[in-house]
């Protein structure tokens, strides 16, 4: 078991040797070397830590039966990966646990891409990811028929994902640039990247992406990565094609001062504009699309800048609404689309977080107990 980990470290020195300083400075978990969070793992048995984690503080909102429901759908992919991380936590780990609040933090991100494959009528879209921490937003795409890419700077993640890749992918649908040989590499629908495959911009400007994914985590970026990303974003999203292409995320990240202002800047100056009108959600597209060329002429991007009239706002906002309505009717439902609320399901149809934990786990994470001991609220009621 550690040769996965000796196999990581391995081949991050290879890479090492011929990147520079300045390269792999931008590339490195300078946000989780700041706050000291733990990245980097010496043992197999210390990956357990990564099943489960970074959304533990915010646990308890998902358990509150009035703020946060799930569909039938949802809950049978959770129960899904619940049943397959059980397995792995048992056979590798020799302790029960399944996901308690990484999977549900998925689940907004998960029904705007199911909104996006709705409105658009596709059967399925290339995501590529930046930075996805636990790895169940990916796996739940993976299982809804997209292909997804990701890539991870931080080698305990990466670790974790490819354990986690490996045990959801169909057969000979999954490649890692670490692990496997790239005489095996095909058209594989689930594909993994390290950071010094990523930072080579002529490797990865031959990408296939439909929809770029930096969830709580644009805001972590060193500012020459963030710049690679916008710049890199622009040739991957510059959309030539009638498929829709989108960058999207819900939250920054970001542990210190928020640099939400630099980063609408660093967008707008790689040519994007904000699209959506919901603070619940971020959807930026290309503007050599007219939808984003609207937004534009609206001032939509920069529609927090409380110097302008309320009154002017609220006017470009309804004009906004009338025009894309009438003219692009596909986006529509995406101007004011609430991640966070359900898509039309019925009342019976819908389950608490709750419902989703069907086993009694013998472990109860520390994170719990110490956040319990120190007096920040955690999940009550859970079966653990």
């Amino acid at each position: 078991m550690s040769k996965i980990i000796e196999q990581y470290n391995l081949e991050e020195n290879k890479a090492l040797e011929t990147t520079s300083n300045l390269i792999f400075r931008a590339f490195t978990t300078s946000d989780f070397n700041i706050t000291n969070y733990p990245h980097k793992i010496n043992s197999y048995p210390q990956i357990y830590n990564y099943i489960d984690t970074m959304h533990e503080p915010k646990a308890h909102r998902y358990f509150n039966e009035k703020n946060f429901l799930v569909d039938k759908e949802e809950k049978i992919i959770i129960e899904q990966i619940n049943e397959k991380i059980l397995n792995i936590s048992k056979n590798d780990f020799n302790k029960v646990i399944v996901p308690i609040s990484a999977t549900l933090a998925s689940i907004p991100l998960l029904r705007v891409i199911k909104k996006i494959k709705e409105i658009f009528n596709l059967k399925k879209v290339n995501i590529f990811e930046v930075g996805p921490g636990s790895g169940y937003f990916g796996i739940m795409n993976y299982l809804n028929g997209d292909k997804y890419i990701s890539t991870e700077n931080s080698q305990a993640f990466y670790i974790w994902q490819n354990i986690l890749m490996k045990n959801f992918s169909k057969e000979n649908d999954f490649f890692d640039y670490v692990y496997d040989e790239l005489g095996n590499l095909k058209n594989q629908n689930l594909v993994h990247l390290p950071w010094w495959y990523f930072a080579n911009n002529h490797f990865m400007e031959k990408l296939n992406v439909d929809i770029i994914i930096c969830e709580h985590a644009i805001a972590e970026l060193d500012d020459n990565a963030l710049r690679y990303l916008m710049k890199l974003s622009n040739s991957l999203l510059k959309n030539n094609t009638q498929r829709p292409k989108f960058f999207i995320f819900t939250k920054y990240g970001g542990s210190f001062a928020p640099k939400h202002d630099y980063i609408k800047k660093m967008f707008i100056e790689n040519n994007f504009q904000k699209i959506n009108l919901s603070s619940a959600l971020q959807i930026w597209v290309h503007t050599n699309n007219e939808v984003a060329k609207l937004a534009s002429n609206f001032n939509i991007t920069l529609n927090e800048d409380m110097t302008r009239s309320r009154i002017i706002k609220k006017y470009n906002r309804y004009k906004y609404r009338k025009i894309i309505q009438k003219n692009f009717s596909n986006y529509f439902d995406l101007i004011d689309f609430d991640p966070n609320k359900l898509i039309n399901s019925k009342h019976e149809d819908l389950f608490s977080a709750h419902d989703l934990l069907n086993h009694k786990l013998d472990l109860k994470s520390k994170d719990y107990d110490f956040l319990d001991y120190i007096g920040k609220e955690i999940p009550k009621k859970i079966n653990i």
